[in-house]
């Protein structure tokens, strides 16, 4: 378990609480240097981890319609490799719309996030 999972499932709760959403689907993914991340109208998307690998500095900036994320080198954990170096960060965001994801990095970044799929109340029928 990742450390910041416990706070991210309590963050999950309490969103769907405010929804009422009783019914849902929660998916763990990951992506490789992309340039959006489509989140449906019936999804929030929680960016839980960013990883970058650059030769110089590095700029990656988040946005969607509820949240933008700007990660850079003063605001990630930084880790010396040969010859780039490597930066995370571990700090949860929710969109509840499409991320466009702007970046200044020259190696490679992925970003894992949890995709949460509302499902449809299907009303009981009464016989």
């Amino acid at each position: 378990m990742k450390i910041n999972d416990h706070i991210l499932m309590r963050m999950i709760d309490k969103d769907m609480q405010s929804k009422k959403a009783n019914n849902y689907h929660i998916k763990d993914e990951v992506v490789v240097n992309p340039k959006v991340i489509k989140v449906g109208a019936n999804e929030v998307v929680y960016v839980c981890y960013c990883y970058a690998e650059s030769k110089g500095g590095f700029n990656l900036n988040l946005e969607s319609g509820t949240d933008l994320i700007g990660y850079h080198e003063k605001n990630t954990i930084k880790q010396k490799l040969t010859p780039n170096t490597a930066y995370h960060s571990s700090q949860i965001t929710a969109h509840w719309s499409s991320i466009k994801i702007k970046a200044k990095v020259s190696a490679y970044y992925f970003i894992r996030y949890i995709r949460i799929t509302l499902q449809k109340q299907i009303p009981h029928e009464k016989s």
